[in-house]
């Protein structure tokens, strides 16, 4: 079904957004965007409230729009414009294509063939270290520095090999990169760089020492994930749905997150470029406020400048009409006042130039 932009108007003010949400299957969101796209006002908080109680409210005019004149809207067109935007569709259909395109790379195998590179160097580390205390940790071993970051129970570690080796296959897939350094794990998505540890969940155990003393250990439960850094409340993990059975999504998640990190990087970079030149703009009002004052001070100082070279040129000329004769060292001495006199005055030079003086220099 079509509307036009005044058939949408008059739709919105008949009724609240969530009753024509439900009879038109979209979301009242998705309303909103539709009536932001084509400039059509919305009733503000608390209308539908003064209409039930009878209260008088006001109707904000549709105003003329030759943009939208012709406009068309089927909101079914227009949810599934939406529905771009919205996060977790988004998610739903990059899923979906990274299983169209890989469908043998989002199986995680029952078996390491053909390990990459970078399973290869960590297979051998944690089949031959031993496990530590750190952090609690008794039972789990760790991979080393310089090597893909893992961290699990001994029994575990043919899996996080299996499903790390999955991860880094599919990644490479899709071209994208890995970068191993020092205790960093990198996966670089689209130019984006994201940390990422693959860890065995734990639970806290309790027990007593043998003085009778409460303590505790962090004992590997079995439940395998992978943790980003960037996102501290973020980890895809054992649940409903094992690990391995979440690759694509996980994938999808990564790539989602650098093309978001672009598009915010860049609008921040716009943004700071916007209150940079705003700054830059109000500097320089600033700078012509203040000059206007000093203008001032220059004016009075050229005037009072003035007056002192009329003085001294009057003190000359009286000098000159004494009628004492003048010898040469007076006659030399004439001639050096004068010099100083003409430097004294202000408009002694080109105006052009002495007006130029009054005049802002924007650097």
């Amino acid at each position: 079904m079509n509307f036009t932009r005044e058939a949408i108007y008059e739709l919105v003010w008949s009724k609240p957004l969530t009753s024509i949400a439900k009879e038109y299957n979209i979301s009242d969101n998705g309303i909103r965007k539709i009536c932001k796209k084509y400039e059509i006002p919305l009733p503000k908080v608390g209308h539908w409230q003064k209409v039930q109680h009878g209260k008088a409210h006001v109707k904000e005019k549709l105003t003329v729009s030759e943009k939208w004149k012709d406009a068309h809207i089927k909101l079914s067109d227009l949810y599934e414009e939406v529905s771009k935007n919205h996060y977790p569709t988004r998610l739903s259909m990059l899923t979906r294509e990274i299983e169209k395109q890989h469908p043998t790379l989002v199986i995680v195998p029952d078996r390491l063939t053909n390990p990459d590179p970078i399973i290869s160097s960590v297979k051998p580390d944690l089949e031959s270290n031993k496990p530590t205390a750190w952090h609690g940790l008794k039972i789990s071993v760790s991979s080393s520095a310089n090597l893909l970051s893992i961290s699990v129970a001994k029994e575990t570690i043919p899996r996080a090999l299996r499903f790390m080796d999955a991860f880094i296959k599919l990644s490479k897939a899709r071209g994208h990169q890995w970068e191993i350094n020092h205790l960093d794990s990198n996966i670089i998505v689209n130019g984006e760089k994201y940390k990422v540890r693959c860890r065995e969940k734990t639970n806290r155990q309790v027990y007593k020492t043998s003085s009778n003393w409460e303590s505790s250990e962090l004992v590997p439960n079995g439940i395998l994930s992978l943790k980003p850094d960037y996102q501290y409340d973020k980890e895809w993990k054992d649940g409903k749905i094992p690990l391995e059975q979440q690759l694509s999504k996980i994938m999808a998640t990564f790539e989602l997150r650098a093309e978001d990190d672009k598009i915010q990087r860049a609008e921040r970079e716009a943004n700071w470029a916007e209150r940079e030149r705003l700054n830059a703009i109000h500097k320089i009002e600033l700078a012509k406020q203040q000059w206007e004052e000093k203008k001032i001070d220059l004016l009075k100082q050229y005037a009072s400048q003035w007056n002192q070279s009329n003085q001294v040129a009057a003190f000359i000329k009286a000098l000159e009409s004494n009628p004492q004769e003048k010898t040469d060292a007076v006659k030399d001495w004439i001639m050096w006042a004068k010099d100083r006199q003409k430097e004294l005055n202000p408009l002694s030079g080109n105006l052009e130039n002495f007006v130029a003086k009054f005049d802002f220099d924007v650097r």
